[in-house]
């Protein structure tokens, strides 16, 4: 359950959330996502690689999690722990960047519920929402009217 009070817009936070947030971190931790990468690292306090985020998550693609990284990394909420040799190249590995700031930390507390129900809801309704946009291939091509001139 999500706390008591605690409003998140489609995932996003309040205008109340945000401005308890440093300026750098308001759009980082807008999305349910990144939060999540957060909570990860914070709870493990080991650096990790993508992929092994993207293991413990099991939301979303590595190059999705890549992505939410690298939006992290630049707001300073994740910071690189140095590299090890991966299948594609070097993987970077990362640690919080967050750990020592209370205003973040406590957004990450309160939310936790809410990204919570939010996975589960997603996870629950995805097919049913595919589904419904489906739309069929044809499998014959009609063809109207007569071809003239050919023979």
């Amino acid at each position: 359950m999500s706390q008591p009070g605690v409003k998140l817009i489609e995932g996003g936070l309040s205008a109340e959330l945000a401005a308890t947030l440093p300026p750098r971190l308001r759009h980082a931790l807008d999305n349910p996502v990144r939060r999540e990468i957060l909570r990860s690292l914070d709870a493990s306090k080991c650096s990790r690689s993508v992929q092994e985020i993207t293991n413990e998550l099991r939301d979303g693609t590595v190059s999705e999690i890549a992505y939410h990284a690298r939006v992290l990394e630049q707001a300073g909420g994740l910071v690189v722990d140095g590299s090890r040799p991966g299948s594609g190249g070097r993987q970077r590995l990362y640690v919080s960047g967050v750990a020592d700031d209370l205003q973040a930390l406590a957004v990450l507390r309160v939310t936790r519920g809410a990204d919570r129900e939010r996975g589960a809801m997603r996870g629950r309704h995805s097919s049913n929402w595919l589904t419904a946009f489906r739309i069929p291939r044809p499998g014959l091509t009609i063809r109207l009217g007569d071809r003239k001139g050919g023979g």
